[in-house]
């Protein structure tokens, strides 16, 4: 176990991953920003789904955020909005229904999938060393749900997990009462743009202070440097929310803040560890080639998270986008023509191409794109299907193929090996695109 020097609260991470904090008064910052999955990871999963939990509980997230209402007959369940309608087949509002009728539902997005109870998010969490983040929510009206908190933590400490629960709340009389109770973590006010922007900096330290609320989440568009630097002046720990995109990730990392909570916990993962956003990439006329010497390299290497983030960074053409074609700034046609196909690495370009042009598609997102691979005849496919009809294209890696795979058909290229070995998505365009990669 190692300590972090940090100011307020201290940063302790532990030997199974799980990170903890703990209020100080000493002087310092975080030298680690906790990343925390929002609703489960809400941007690659079903919000608040049991897919979206299951899935997180196997990354190496700090924490992992939820939100509960209670039940018309006593019981908390997993659920963001106040009404049923957006994210399950159900209707009118979430807390005028039993249990039984909320089970009953089916969660949006998901195949089959049932709202969780409180007791069961902490079953999939108990093993694992992952801070629960917890939000009180409030009913369809906004006011706070009497006694959520106290019915929520006898459901927690049937488990043991208080001591790993940070309670937030985005109204402040609820976060006073977390702050107030013995043995969380921590307590979080969570601040709107429009109450930061009515009590601006100073508002909301006196207002937290005065409430015994020692940590704030401010909404990432409202927060930079001079408005972090002036909270922790304050006295104050500093998260942010809503960090969706691998640009505000990138900021938020960069500002050091002390956790933040994204729909987008794997590309938050990787971004801390070093791993460029695609955002970055550079517009390259060929992607560079992975020497023999590096594939052997990599070959060699164990198979861990470490090893592969490493391997990722001296891989140049992971960094690239390969691009063919102007750069225009408008579509010639009032009507344009999308096509996306999983070509399953396009064994056949010309019958691909013909068929894309027998449709009229204007613009096609293809992925499992082959180039340089024995399977494929070493052909750059993405390259291929683009010349047919003369289209302009822009090709990306995805990953580096170091085995070969045998040609399911003979084709006229026999070298073994592959040249190249790239695998990965394109997109075919039959005028300019802008450029946005």
């Amino acid at each position: 176990m190692f300590a972090d020097t940090v100011t307020s609260p201290v940063l302790t991470r532990t030997a199974h991953s799980g990170f903890l904090l703990s209020h100080s008064n000493e002087a310092g910052r975080f030298q680690v920003t906790l990343i925390a999955s929002h609703r489960g990871g809400a941007l690659e999963w079903p919000e608040n789904s049991p897919t979206a939990f299951h899935a997180t509980s196997k990354l190496p997230v700090d924490q992992v955020e939820f939100d509960i209402h209670p039940t018309n007959d006593g019981e908390i369940v997993v659920f963001h909005d106040a009404m049923l309608e957006r994210t399950s087949n159900g209707s009118g509002e979430m807390a005028a229904h039993s249990l039984a009728e909320l089970k009953a539902l089916v969660l949006a997005g998901t195949e089959g999938e049932h709202m969780l109870t409180l007791a069961e998010f902490a079953e999939i969490f108990a093993p694992t060393g992952i801070v629960l983040r917890m939000e009180l929510k409030s009913a369809a009206r906004k006011m706070p749900y009497p006694e959520l908190l106290t019915k929520a933590l006898v459901v927690l400490d049937a488990r043991g997990l208080r001591a790993r629960t940070i309670v937030t709340s985005f109204n402040m009389a609820a976060a006073a009462q977390a702050a107030a109770t013995v043995g969380l973590v921590a307590a979080i006010w969570l601040l709107s743009p429009e109450v930061q922007a009515q009590i601006g900096v100073d508002g909301i330290i006196s207002t937290a202070r005065a409430q015994g609320v020692s940590m704030v989440g401010i909404r990432c568009t409202g927060l930079d440097a001079s408005v972090l630097s002036a909270l922790r002046d304050g006295g104050l720990a500093v998260g942010s929310w809503a960090i969706n995109d691998c640009l505000q990730i990138a900021t938020m990392l960069q500002l050091g803040v002390d956790v933040f909570t994204t729909d987008h916990p794997s590309q938050a993962i990787l971004l801390r560890e070093g791993v460029q956003p695609i955002t970055g990439k550079a517009e390259v006329t060929a992607l560079s080639e992975v020497s023999q010497h590096v594939r052997d390299d990599l070959r060699v290497r164990p198979d861990t998270r470490a090893a592969h983030t490493a391997a990722h960074a001296g891989v140049a053409a992971f960094g690239e986008v390969e691009t063919v074609g102007r750069i225009a700034t408008a579509w010639p046609s009032p009507v344009l023509r999308l096509g996306a196909w999983n070509v399953e690495r396009c064994l056949y370009p010309e019958a691909t191409a013909a068929l894309l042009r027998r449709h009229g598609v204007d613009v096609t997102l293809l992925t499992e794109m082959d180039n340089g691979c024995h399977r494929t005849g070493q052909r750059h496919t993405t390259r291929d299907v683009a010349a047919l009809p003369g289209q302009n294209y822009a090709d990306g890696v995805e990953l580096v193929e170091l085995s070969t795979m045998a040609q399911p058909i003979a084709l006229a290229d026999a070298t073994p090996g592959s040249r190249l070995g790239f695998h990965g998505n394109a997109i075919c365009s039959g005028a300019a695109s802008r450029r946005r990669w």
